[in-house]
């Protein structure tokens, strides 16, 4: 599925530092940089937009990258005045805001496939031996203070302990 709005989204960033930039004289370096950048923030973008589940984490993390360049590049051209402070902050609030929307876009898909476990996602009932009245706690199988005082579980208990933790939300 792809996610549309995050596409259309840093497509109009972009936009908006082409047309700031424009005004930097084509000798400035600074012009370049920002632009290259922002085609790069753009087309990783699509890609995480997109539902290639593979590429997603790459390009996230070059997503927050070049957002992060972008907003320090643009920081530069405020300081030295080949840009106005007022589209400088209005570009910079864009991009914070669409990195807050990757961010939790990227967290609710991420729960959505599985990748963050809930708290109780261990949590079971460990089978009672009834033929030695052996009760199989967890605790039991951590060592304590460094010393060796796991106990085994029998085998035929470890094949049920683990189709109840698959089981189990």
């Amino acid at each position: 599925m792809k996610n549309t709005y995050i596409v259309k989204k840093s497509e109009r960033i972009v936009s908006a530092i082409y047309l700031i930039t424009d005004s930097i004289k084509d000798s400035d370096f600074l012009k370049w940089e920002i632009r290259e950048e922002a085609i790069h923030f753009v087309s990783n973008s699509i890609i995480f937009g997109s539902s290639m589940l593979v590429e997603k984490d790459y390009a996230y993390k070059s997503v927050i990258s070049s957002a992060d360049k972008i907003i320090s590049l643009m920081i530069i051209a405020e300081l030295s005045l080949i840009i106005s402070s007022m589209n400088s902050k209005i570009v910079i609030n864009e991009i914070k805001m669409f990195i807050e929307y990757v961010e939790k876009s990227k967290t609710i898909e991420n729960e959505m496939f599985g990748y963050i476990l809930s708290d109780s996602y261990f949590a079971t009932d460990i089978p009672k031996d009834n033929s030695k009245g052996q009760n199989y706690d967890i605790k039991a199988f951590k060592p304590n203070d460094n010393k060796p005082s796991i106990k085994k579980i029998p085998n035929k208990y470890r094949q049920e302990i683990n189709i109840n933790l698959l089981k189990n939300d």
